[in-house]
Parts: C-alpha cells; sequence; structure tokens
C-alpha cells in the first residue's frame, strides 16, 4: 500500500532498502531520485510521528551541509486511512559500519555536527543503536558520501523545545555514548 500511494503522488519506486517502520524508498519522479518515508495509519502507532518529526527536523536544519535537503513532506487520507510521507535528499555513500578505514578527520567532522546540531537544540539522534541483548551495534544513521559524514534520519530526534532540560541532557548523553561507540570500533 505505501508504494501504491507514493506512485498515485507521482513518484516510481527504484527500490526499498532497509525495511524499517517508515517504509524508506528510493523513488524517481522525473527530477532524479530521492529517498521517501512513509507511514500509515496500519504501521505502528508512532511512524507517522516519526515522518513527521523527521520532517520537522529536516526542515530546521536546512542549510546544514551535512543534513540531507527535505524537498516534501505531506500527510494524506486515503481510504485505507491516513499517511504521512516526506521526500528528502538521497545520499550516495555508504554506512559508517560499512567503511574498512573511517580517518579520524572523518570522526572529529561527525563530532562537529552533534556538537552544531546540540547548540541547535536537537538530540536523540540515534548515531548507533545497540542491542541489549548481544550488545552489537544493529541500526544507524550516519553516512559517508564523499569522505564527508551526513546525518540521515532524524525520526527519534527531540528539540529542545519539546522536553525539559534534565531530558534533553540526557539524549544529548545517549549521543555521546553512542559517538563513543564509533569512535571505539571505526577509528584507524
Amino acid at each position: 500500500m505505501h508504494a501504491t500511494i507514493l506512485e498515485k503522488e507521482g513518484y516510481s519506486i527504484k527500490y526499498q532498502f532497509h525495511a524499517g517502520a517508515t517504509k524508506p524508498y528510493v523513488v524517481g519522479n522525473g527530477n532524479g531520485i530521492a529517498v521517501a518515508k512513509i507511514a500509515g495509519t496500519n504501521d505502528p502507532a508512532s511512524s507517522i510521528v516519526q515522518v513527521r518529526q523527521d520532517a520537522r527536523i529536516l526542515r530546521y536544519c536546512d542549510g546544514l551541509d551535512f543534513v540531507p535537503k527535505l524537498y516534501q513532506f505531506k500527510e494524506i487520507e486515503t481510504d485505507c486511512g491516513k499517511y504521512a510521507y516526506l521526500i528528502r535528499e538521497h545520499l550516495e555513500g555508504k554506512d559508517i559500519y560499512d567503511i574498512n578505514y573511517v580517518s579520524a578527520g572523518l570522526l572529529r567532522q561527525l563530532e562537529l555536527q552533534i556538537r552544531t546540531l546540540h547548540e541547535m537544540g536537537i538530540a536523540g539522534l540515534d548515531l548507533a543503536i545497540i542491542s541489549v541483548e548481544t550488545g552489537i551495534c544493529f541500526a544507524h544513521n550516519v553516512i559517508v558520501q564523499a569522505g564527508t559524514p551526513f546525518l540521515y534520519d532524524f525520526g527519534r530526534s527531540k528539540h529542545l523545545v519539546d522536553l525539559k532540560k534534565e531530558e534533553f541532557d540526557r539524549e544529548k548523553d545517549e549521543d555521546w555514548a553512542e559517538f563513543s561507540y564509533i569512535l571505539n570500533t571505526r577509528k584507524d
């Protein structure tokens, strides 16, 4: 159903990648390719909220060169229920965990990006989602394109205006713990 909605909105589906709650697709519409994230009534309850939040943070970060551009956000009502989707810039690159050599310079860039977002009041970046049971990182939101790290999924991020200071500080601490995990597992 998700693909059908995107197609009705004028996007051709190229492929779906790593299945998630927000059903990410690579799509085209005659102007090149982009990434679509879509969630609907039949998805987990938080999915539409995550698409909405992702679009909100991408809009707020407009102009930052390490965050993909948001092209469109839309909520629609169909016979099958409510849907929310966003279309954002597609990043050609590799996941930070798929790179054999991660330089100290790249890690410094990532650290500065995290600091910039924290100064802007954004935290809870899900840089490395680590399984409590196994201790293994199974999801991450850092892609490297032409030697530059990009943060690209803000669906679970938080903005300072929505939290008490101590809650925001906990989210920041979690970001730094996840960065430390990346640092200790990916450094050269």
